[in-house]
């Protein structure tokens, strides 16, 4: 501890409490005793503090304290809310500023203040500072070994106030309110580059916000790709393009690195990187030099500064409030995901449900369940509406809901009812619901409100035991051009890949979690600097408090993070992800209106397009993919393969098969799950050459009508039989015929029912569009298919 002299109180500050108007036995404490009861400690006697929230409140409140006649003490608790040391000082402090009214008791949240606590000199929790007209009395670190030292010195001093005689200093001027303001106005530290080393005049003068154009559209366009841009402008300038500069944009930010006649459509796999994030990431490392942020010197302290303020940037970026939330980062939203799955408390009475449409990624949770004996549950979109609006028992019996464990008839699965209509003894075990904000197959975006309703949601248990619903959303997909606003929609866990955001770097993501969940995950694997001791010979380790040490195992890829507030950047300079999602908007609208309009000769639809885009809503419901299968004009499919090797050659940059996202994908097609499990000693990946299969619908439950000439088929039957497969690349159906009459199935009836098997594709065509798409790449993508498809 450090103790300082000071000459506002006139003599040293003692350790030891000796006035005859306290107590005669100092306050002493019990800190297993003291321990507040609730996980929201924090919020316990909050009215005895003043919580600052900036550095500028922080200096207002030294103003004001010492403006006082005499100056106040002001005592300055800065705490975490993940921190078991701040928890345990936390009834200490409270029962101080009870017995010390007179005295000013501000509380500084870290997280929320990393700039603050960096210009007051603290590096770590719980730390504690007492000031006195601006001296600073105490500066000590408060773990509770040093809790009687801390009551003991707070003691000396309110007695050494009490024997002074004060003189009220009624003409002393107020410090300024501003006194260091210049130091907190910009949270940038010097090391960073200024926008004018990182950004060409050009770019700047390119993206540089003015109204949308309001030249009037030409009435004679030179040509028809030049026509169908105008009437496009004429319905989304408004939207598209960030102001009509997208052109200049374009060309200074990717042009140059796209060959001729390219067209980038593949945003869901990966966004583009621009120019300007690899000038700025580079110049500043050939400016700077960055160490291990787990040591102690200056490249290393610059690092960790630099890290400190990029986690401070996605929290602003997600407006998620700080101290609330922690950036955990990671190797993607996959090792995101598998965090969460590997650390979840499961129990035999946890359930994880997940919606049918997410990606694999998020399904391999459910082995993490599976495991510890956790029941597991897909669902689809409409039955979350009818759990979260009803209070009913979902029956597990119904097939829609998709594939369960072994243990789907237990006798209480499924059984909802409000928390506050149940009375219960004492908190059970946590179940984690799992979703989408955005699917990546089709593009179709789920409901943020579910987040809340789905955390209100409680299960009884015998005994009074209630279930514990936490909400994980992958927001992959979503947040490249859409906002996510966790101060509204406080989501308990959320994955990010930060490659599919802006590009570069790749192989980093992010988990962003609840503040409360620290105490819920069980961390088993422990490396690096997640641990705070351990021995080699015993088995004894204890872990880092800071959640972000804590599960963050190993050194970070402190150079990729440094690289991600040049990605931010960009997106300001666009004007932010709200422009993106406008732009976004304009091209996927206007994509599925002009495909869905494409028609073969006979009149016949040349694709099928999968998702959202039909419904009235389509902007709050569909994100910015459009999925389809080109049809011949007989409706037959067409192979996605040959749509993948054809688009590739003429230059367009597309994703087909099913995208990791069987659950979409297999909906969309309309294959069942029996006839997936088939598949299993054919499918080799999501990108094999099997791209079809055969199949019957109705089994051997259907049968044929000698007079109608057509199938019969029991719709009961025909959702619970197995159906025969037969897969094949060729799409002479003859030919499969002739393959299908070699497997001798026996159908059970007249061979004739086989001319009545369905060709169904394993896979379709996503295109996908981002903050850098062009009316161009659209377009021209459409005109390829028209060019390519119509009246094969």
């Amino acid at each position: 501890m450090k103790v300082k002299v000071s000459a506002g109180i006139g003599g040293a500050v003692k350790e030891e409490a000796n006035s005859n108007d306290r107590a005669s036995t100092p306050m002493q404490v019990n800190n297993k005793e003291a321990l507040p009861r609730s996980r929201s400690w924090w919020l316990e006697d909050s009215d005895l503090f003043r919580e600052v929230r900036s550095a500028k409140d922080f200096d207002r409140a030294m103003a004001e304290a010492a403006s006082q006649s005499p100056p106040k003490v002001m005592v300055v608790d800065y705490y975490a809310r993940w921190c078991s040391g701040c928890r345990e000082l936390h009834p200490v402090l409270c029962q101080l500023a009870r017995d010390n009214p007179e005295f000013m008791w501000v509380r500084v949240s870290g997280d929320a203040n990393h700039a603050l606590m960096r210009r007051q000199g603290v590096s770590g929790f719980p730390h504690v500072q007492v000031y006195n007209d601006h001296d600073k009395l105490v500066d000590m670190d408060a773990p509770p070994k040093a809790h009687q030292q801390l009551v003991e010195t707070i003691g000396a001093i309110h007695d050494r106030l009490k024997e002074l005689e004060r003189v009220p200093r009624s003409s002393q001027a107020s410090p300024p309110e501003e006194t260091y303001t210049e130091m907190t106005e910009d949270v940038v530290d010097d090391y960073n580059l200024e926008s004018d080393e990182v950004s060409s005049p050009e770019v700047a003068s390119a993206v540089a916000p003015s109204p949308p154009p309001t030249a009037a559209v030409p009435a004679a366009p030179l040509d028809s790709l030049a026509s169908k841009k105008a009437a496009f402008l004429a319905k989304y300038s408004d939207m598209y393009g960030y102001g009509g500069h997208l052109d200049e944009i374009y060309e200074l930010e990717v042009g140059q690195r796209m060959g001729k006649d390219q067209h980038y459509l593949d945003y869901c796999g990966a966004s583009v990187y621009t120019n300007s994030q690899l000038k700025a990431t580079f110049a500043e490392l050939e400016k700077n030099l960055f160490g291990n942020p787990h040591s102690a010197n200056p490249s290393s302290e610059l690092t960790g500064d630099q890290i400190d303020e990029v986690r401070d940037q996605v929290l602003a970026f997600f407006n998620a409030p700080p101290g609330e939330y922690h950036v955990i980062f990671t190797r993607g939203a996959t090792a995101s995901l598998k965090l969460v799955g590997e650390t979840f408390p499961w129990t035999e009475e946890s359930e994880f449900v997940y919606l049918r449409e997410n990606h694999n990624s998020v399904l391999g949770i459910r082995e993490y369940a599976h495991v510890h004996n956790s029941h597991f549950q897909s669902i689809s979109e409409d039955k979350v509406n009818q759990w979260l609006d009803t209070e009913e028992t979902v029956d597990e019996s119904d097939p829609s809901l998709g594939a369960s464990d072994a243990e789907s008839d237990k006798e209480d699965s499924w059984s909802w009812d409000t928390e506050d209509e149940m009375d219960y003894t004492e908190e059970g075990p946590f179940s984690l619901f799992a979703y989408p904000a955005e699917e990546n197959y089709a593009g179709q975006k789920m409901p943020l409100e579910w987040i809340e309703r789905v955390k209100a949601k409680t299960k009884a248990y015998k005994g009074g035991q209630k279930t514990n619903w936490k909400v994980l959303v992958d927001a992959a997909a979503y947040v490249a051009s859409q906002p996510l606003d966790l101060s509204e929609f406080p989501a308990d866990f959320v994955t990010i890949s930060f490659y599919k955001m802006f590009g570069y770097p790749t192989g980093l993501g992010a988990l962003i979690m609840r503040t409360e969940n620290i105490e819920v995950l069980n961390k088993v694997f422990w490396g690096g600097g997640s641990v705070k001791i351990a021995s080699s010979d015993s088995d004894f380790h204890i872990l880092q408090c800071q959640p972000s040490s804590k599960l963050e195992d190993g050194t970070v890829p402190f150079l990729d993070i440094v690289a991600l507030k040049h990605g931010f950047r960009m997106y300001e300079k666009l004007g932010g992800v709200e422009a993106v999602q406008r732009h976004v908007r304009a091209l996927t609208e206007y994509a599925y209106d002009t495909m869905s309009s494409l028609r073969h000769s006979n009149g016949a639809p040349m694709l099928k397009i999968y998702g959202k885009h039909h419904m009235p809503n389509r902007h709050e419901v569909q994100g910015g993919v459009v999925n389809f299968t080109v049809l011949r004009a007989n409706a037959d499919p067409l192979g996605y393969v040959q749509v993948q090797l054809e688009s590739a050659a003429a230059g367009f940059h597309i994703r087909t098969g099913t995208s990791c996202n069987p659950g979409a994908a297999y909906s969309s097609l309309h294959l069942r799950n029996d006839e997936i499990e088939q598949l299993a000693e054919y499918k080799e990946s999501c990108g094999d050459d099997n791209e079809w299969i055969f199949v019957q619908r109705g089994g051997s439950t259907a049968s044929w009508d000698q007079n109608d000439k057509k199938m019969q088929v029991d719709a009961d039957q025909c959702e619970t039989e197995p159906h025969p497969i037969v897969v094949s690349g060729n799409e002479d159906m003859q030919a499969t015929l002739k393959e299908l009459a070699a497997t001798k199935i026996q159908l059970g009836h007249e061979g004739e029912i086989a001319l009545h098997w369905e060709q169904v594709p394993l896979g379709s065509v996503r295109m996908s569009l981002g903050w850098m798409s062009t009316f161009e790449d659209v377009q021209k993508f459409v005109d390829f298919l028209e060019q390519s498809y119509k009246d094969v």
